[in-house]
């Protein structure tokens, strides 16, 4: 491969800092090996002298291969390495760290399933539950400013997402305790100890810039603030700082990165050289179009101006769906047809805004027999552990006796019964009241009597009655609103339960086909490495291509998120839209649904701000308004759009720059040259 001319500036960049803007597709891993090689080369650096860093292990490891390959003499003595295994390394030399200090994802479960289990009994046996505060508090820990502890009291005003606050901070002040009392430091904690060790102790922070002199950053647009003060602490007084990234590119705010840091870096590093790799070597030029229309809608970003080498052979479709279930019955369907007419299924990828969207496409993949591939398949609904206990109350209300059940619901709302009034596998109820009049609970009695009258009247409801019986009589949504800090996810597994249940006359039957969906997700699915149809978020996508590319779901409250309210909240919803979007070679398409889980729902504003070429909007082109409907392009003569909409008898006339402005005209079907073939 020959260098572009901005990539040959990169790579042949002297002394000092440098930022790299790389869009999608633009070689970012051919100039960094490339970079490396000059400098030993050209600049006569020593190999160990520099340092490569990157965001996951399996990147460090092909960017090792790439360099090794690359032509040319084979050098060893590189370090390519995430942040995580270099500042181990470090902490390794200063403090003798070794593996066994590192808290494990088993143990560290573990240890929280522990710590609830004493804070919040009736939380314990709820893995989701304690996986996501467990995430929120490594989210906390890696957001902290540098210098900063988790129990200093001036970083104590954040609020939790996942549980209430009088949870949280007790879990975390107990997690900690336990790891100071086991000597054990997580990942979150080896760059803390980095940042701390390069302040206090010079000796060791001059020894380590002696030894990477040239530093090499990938995916800078990913760096949190304490990551860049070490790499900043590390790259000084020669400042060899090679910063390689994408503001538009961002996506993970949650783990404390900002695009604020690469904007501010001309501004920390004076007079430092910046380049940008302009030029796409993925994507087609109608696609391209569309993804630099959409992201230049966000503020507070470098301009860019990308084109694309490939050309304009390639097309983006917008198709309008009634609900979720004919949408991916249908984009299954197509894929089948695909894959018949000569396709390979390693050829396309489906996108979606969360992993929960993946269950409908996996269901109409596999009536189709089209072969599928996921990084982890997603948890069943009814593995959740907002629908555990409505399973409960459900088995309890067919007759079931079991005592799991009734430890899940008993205090679900919250009765006050002590789990030591069920001894037995077997419950039997005047077993348990005569443990309770000896204790002198008859209060608790009274309740558990009421529950029995719920469980006997539940019994004649058919299912769907039943679950909504139990969130709004017996009060189990208020439940999860007394519990949970936000109940958004909750009552929207809870909906999409009531939904599946309205398929079924009577609670054992739907029972039945819970048992029947668990039992057909014991079967082994491909998982990433095998071949078939890629199916992932649009974060696990980030880096990777296919030729033909589908979204799901491009509805407001999908994408951007129901979470996301705060304007910097919806810009790195379009920055991660933006990164779906330049996954696809030549075909890309971008769906929506009128409803789902029986709610109207709207066209993502991201369809709105994606801008259509005037040079593509000729006599029969496929546009959709989002009033008019579908419809066929009649003419185009200045301001003036002429359409002809599905089921009007006149065309319709419109202000192209009114559409423009309003996203009014959401989508349209680009289409040039061989764009109706299917990939091979």
């Amino acid at each position: 491969m020959n260098s572009n001319p901005a990539q040959a500036e990169a790579i042949r960049h002297g002394e000092g800092p440098m930022l790299v803007l790389a869009g999608p597709g633009s070689g970012k891993t051919y100039v960094i090996t490339r970079r490396v090689r000059h400098l030993i080369e050209q600049l006569n650096v020593r190999p160990d002298q520099i340092l490569v860093i990157t965001y996951s292990k399996a990147a460090a490891d092909e960017m090792r291969e790439r360099f090794l390959n690359s032509p040319g003499e084979r050098y060893s003595g590189v370090t390519f390495g995430t942040f995580h295994a270099v500042f181990f390394h470090i902490l390794q030399i200063a403090y003798n760290l070794n593996p066994s200090h590192i808290l494990r994802d088993a143990d560290a479960l573990s240890v929280f399933r522990d710590i609830f289990a004493d804070l919040a009994p009736e939380l314990a046996e709820e893995p989701d539950m304690i996986r996501s505060v467990r995430e929120e508090i490594e989210r906390y820990k890696s957001n902290l400013p540098p210098g900063k502890k988790p129990g200093d009291p001036d970083v104590r005003q954040y609020e939790p997402l996942s549980c209430k606050k009088e949870l949280f901070y007790p879990v975390m002040d107990r997690y900690l305790d336990t790891m100071r009392a086991r000597k054990l430091v997580d990942f979150d904690d080896m760059l803390s100890l980095t940042y701390s060790l390069f302040v206090h102790h010079p000796d060791h922070l001059n020894f380590w810039r002696e030894r990477f002199r040239y530093l090499l950053i990938d995916e800078f647009q990913d760096i949190n603030p304490l990551q860049y003060e070490i790499v900043k602490l590390l790259a000084a007084p020669r400042n060899n700082l090679f910063a390689v990234g994408d503001d538009d590119q961002s996506v993970y705010g949650f783990r404390g990165s900002s695009p604020e840091i690469m904007l501010r870096f001309p501004k920390d590093y004076p007079g430092a050289s910046l380049v940008q790799l302009s030029e796409n070597y993925r994507c087609s030029a109608e696609i391209l179009f569309a993804a630099s229309s959409l992201i230049a809608n966000n503020p507070d970003r470098y301009a860019k101006a990308h084109h694309s080498v490939r050309g304009p052979v390639g097309h983006v479709a917008f198709p309008i769906f009634e609900n979720t279930e004919e949408e991916c019955r249908t984009v299954a369907a197509e894929i089948r047809v695909a894959i018949e007419n000569g396709a390979r299924p390693d050829d396309f990828a489906v996108l979606f805004r969360t992993n929960s969207e993946m269950r409908g496409i996996i269901r109409f993949l596999e009536k189709e027999n089209v072969p599928f591939r996921c990084h982890s398949m997603p948890t069943s609904l009814f593995e959740h552990s907002a629908v555990l206990p409505v399973l409960s109350y459900l088995r309890l209300a067919a007759g079931g006796r079991d005592r799991r059940d009734w430890l899940m619901v008993v205090n679900k709302p919250v009765r006050y019964a002590d789990r030591r009034a069920f001894p037995n596998a077997t419950v039997d109820l005047t077993e348990t009241y005569t443990i309770l009049k000896k204790k002198e609970r008859t209060y608790v009695i009274e309740r558990l009597q009421k529950l029995e009258a719920d469980l006997k009247r539940m019994s004649v409801m058919n299912p769907y009655a039943a679950i909504h019986y139990i969130r709004h009589v017996i009060g189990y949504n208020r439940h999860l609103t007394d519990t949970l800090s936000d109940v958004t996810e909750a009552t929207d597994l809870l909906d999409e339960m009531m939904e599946t249940a309205k398929d079924f006359r009577t609670i054992p039957e739907f029972l039945n086909y819970v048992k029947e969906d668990s039992a057909r997700r014991q079967k082994e699915h491909p998982l990433q490495d095998a071949p078939g149809v890629a199916l992932m978020t649009f974060h696990r996508a980030k880096g990777l291509e296919f030729r033909n590319v589908i979204l799901l779901n491009c509805n407001e409250l999908i994408t951007p998120h129901k979470k996301a309210l705060l304007p910097e909240q919806i810009a790195e919803e379009r920055r991660l839209f933006y990164v779906a979007m330049t996954r696809a070679i030549e075909h890309l398409t971008l769906c929506h649904v009128r409803k789902r889980l029986s709610h109207d729902m709207l066209p993502s504003r991201f369809l709105g701000e994606i801008r259509l070429p005037e040079s593509l909007l000729t006599p029969g082109s496929e546009v959709v308004h989002v009033r008019y409907g579908p419809g066929t392009v009649v003419s185009l003569s200045g301001d003036k759009l002429k359409v002809r909409f599905a089921g009007r008898l006149l065309p319709v006339t419109l202000s192209l720059r009114l559409c423009r402005e309003e996203g009014h005209l959401i989508s349209a079907y680009f289409s040039s040259g061989n764009s109706s073939s299917r990939s091979s």
